[in-house]
């Protein structure tokens, strides 16, 4: 398909990476403040996306009563299990 050039691959892949992001971080609200990105239009680029919480897929049970979510070497990641939904 040509039209799946470079640059929508890469902006597609930013607002999954934001999407995760704001997600996986709303389950951490209650230990902080939470900034949610605002998407602005006409700003093309690179930009470095920091997560205050680990991302669903490599979360190893840090939080006292949410157990880890990150798969094992060779599994799935299991997104609509009761501990991922807890997460995030």
């Amino acid at each position: 398909d040509m039209g799946r050039t470079p640059l929508r691959i890469a902006a597609a892949t930013t607002l999954a990476t934001l999407f995760i992001a704001s997600t996986a971080t709303a389950g951490h609200a209650a230990t902080g403040e939470v900034t949610h990105p605002v998407p602005v239009a006409g700003t093309p680029g690179h930009y470095i996306v920091i997560m205050k919480a680990d991302p669903l897929a490599s979360y190893e049970g840090d939080v006292k009563g949410l157990k880890a979510t990150k798969p094992d070497e060779g599994e799935q990641l299991e997104t609509q299990s009761q501990d991922a939904q807890r997460y995030v």
